[in-house]
This record gives structure tokens, sequence and C-alpha cells, in this order.
């Protein structure tokens, strides 16, 4: 059976992401393999961006990372969002890189993220997917982003053709009575 709604979609794609992101940080299966660091932050930036657009009203346009504020204790200015959006989230996005100088580690400890000033220039990865996963926890059951879809909610037509008998609301068919295999054994967030 297909999503229906979007805020259904939405969580679901959200918990695959999160599916992702731990097998990229388990060992894989392979003692020679080292945890993969790009993808999951790539996906954990992915994730706080529809948790801050989750509930607004209007369509939103572009990235925004404030709820990394939204009940932690990082405090993180404009300046500081705009540097982890510029130097990590958005390089890894449109280009598949770090901006110069900036550093991903699978280091357990310590703060997600270390700054010279206002500009990031280190991401704990593993500390940033758990602050993530505990942001999520509180947010999932009010995650609703149907509002971002703006006139394109209001006419699912207009997204173009959906598989035979999908019929859902953003045009995307999806599965949950086929459920997704848990990756290397990481579990649902």
């Amino acid at each position: 059976m297909p999503h229906t709604n979007t805020a259904d979609q939405g969580r679901d794609v959200i918990d695959e992401y999160f599916n992702v992101v731990n097998w990229c940080l388990s060992d894989r299966g392979a003692p020679a393999q080292t945890p993969l660091g790009y993808t999951p932050t790539l996906l954990l930036f992915s994730i706080v961006d529809a948790i801050s657009h989750s509930g607004q009203t209007t369509q939103g346009h572009g990235v925004q990372l404030d709820a990394l504020n939204d009940g932690t204790s990082l405090n993180l200015g404009p300046e500081k969002l705009a540097s982890l959006a510029k130097c990590f989230r958005h390089k890894l996005a449109h280009a598949a890189i770090t901006a110069p100088g900036r550093f991903i580690t699978d280091e357990a400890a310590g703060n997600p993220f270390e700054f010279s000033g206002d500009d990031v220039t280190l991401i704990r990865v593993i500390p940033f997917r758990d602050l993530v996963r505990e942001l999520w926890s509180r947010k999932k059951g009010a995650f609703d982003t149907s509002a971002q879809l703006g006139a394109l909610a209001a006419s699912p037509a207009a997204l173009g053709p959906t598989p035979s008998g999908a019929g859902t609301a953003s045009g995307v068919a999806s599965y949950p009575g086929t459920p997704m295999p848990t990756l290397g054994g990481a579990g649902t967030p």
C-alpha cells in the first residue's frame, strides 16, 4: 500500500536515512573497512533541514538548519549555521566535496562540530548522528512538511504521472508493507 500523505512518507524516508547512516558508520562486516563519513554527513544535514522545515505554513526556500538549536546545548548562531551549510552541506550535496581545510572524523567522543570563530572546521559524524537521532526522537510524532509542497499539494497532477494505482499525495509510490532490510544490522533509529 502506498503512502497516502506526505507526513507518513517523510517519517519513513527519514527512518530510512537513519538506516543508511547507521550502515555507513558500522564496520559493514569487513575488518579492513573503516566507517564512511561523507554520505552520513549529507544525510544527517538532510534530516536536520527537513525537521527545520516541519510545521511551517508556507513553502520554505533554502536550507534551514535551525533545528540544531532546538532542545540542544549547541546554541549555534546564524553565522555558524551558515558555515555548516556552506562548508559541508552544500559542498557535499552539489559538488561531492567539503570546503578546503574542513574535515569529517569518525571520533565517537566530543562535540559534533568544531569552529574557529564562526567558521566550522570539523564534524564528528558519530556525535552528529547521535544529536540528530535524539532530535528526531523528539520531533518525529509532529513531523509534517506537507505545506512545503505549496501549490503542488493542491494539485498532485502537476507532478506528472505516478505508477499505476499509486495515487499518492506526493506522486511517489512507496510501499511500507515491504520493509527495507536493515543494513549491516544497524537497527531502526
